[in-house]
């Protein structure tokens, strides 16, 4: 076991995420929550969460803050985006500021709130929930181990397969997330637009042509 956390070091860390006004966004210590464990280096966190853990030793406690811009960055109007009323299961209610989880076409489900309903169509707000906003961590290290192998890129857990229809639910006040670092072409909203995620739509069947009767 290493003294103190380095690139390329496995590390445990204990974190609570607070809001300027003290709402909680996050903690590894809530009911069911364990540390969180991450490869500095290997990308699968936010690059200046991962800058104020190198350094530090086992047990050492630290706090500071994320401006916007070294967190989700700043909400973008072109990030709210169209979807179709009839991809809605039938019966389901849909009020502005509800969730809907969204499946993009390589699998990865992305959570959205609804900005506006329209009669053939609802608004979508495609920016991360935590745009905009300064994050302030209280962190522990609770471990640190030398990567057996150089660090890898992120992987993504398994999904379910795809679905034409979104899942309705109630919006949280302020939804629960990992510091982890946004996909790039999906909801990030540092720099690259948000890949389009859209349900998609059926395949169209072609009806069996008729053969001419020859006399």
């Amino acid at each position: 076991m290493s003294d103190k956390a380095k690139n390329g070091s496995v590390v445990k860390i204990d974190y609570v995420g607070k809001l300027d006004d003290g709402t909680e966004f996050d903690s590894s210590k809530k009911e069911g929550a364990k540390p969180i464990e991450f490869t500095i280096g290997a990308g699968s966190v936010l690059p200046k969460f991962e800058a104020e853990i190198i350094g530090m030793a086992v047990g050492e406690k630290k706090s500071f803050s994320l401006e916007p811009i070294d967190a989700y960055g700043m909400p973008k109007e072109e990030l709210h985006r169209p979807f179709p009323r009839d991809k809605i299961p039938s019966g389901q209610e849909v009020k502005v500021g509800m969730a809907i989880v969204l499946q993009s076409p390589d699998g990865q489900q992305i959570p959205v709130l609804i900005k506006e309903v329209r009669e053939t169509e609802i608004i979508l707000d495609m920016n991360h929930p935590l745009a905009g906003k300064k994050l302030n961590f209280e962190i522990e290290l609770v471990s640190v181990e030398e990567a057996k192998e150089a660090p890898a890129e992120k992987s993504e857990a398994p999904v379910e397969e795809k679905k034409e229809t979104a899942e309705i639910k109630e919006a949280p006040a302020e939804k629960t997330e990992a510091p982890t670092e946004e996909k790039k072409e999906t909801t990030e909203t540092k720099d690259a637009p948000a890949e389009k995620t859209e349900a998609p739509t059926e395949e169209k069947k072609e009806e069996p042509k008729a053969e001419e009767k020859k006399e």
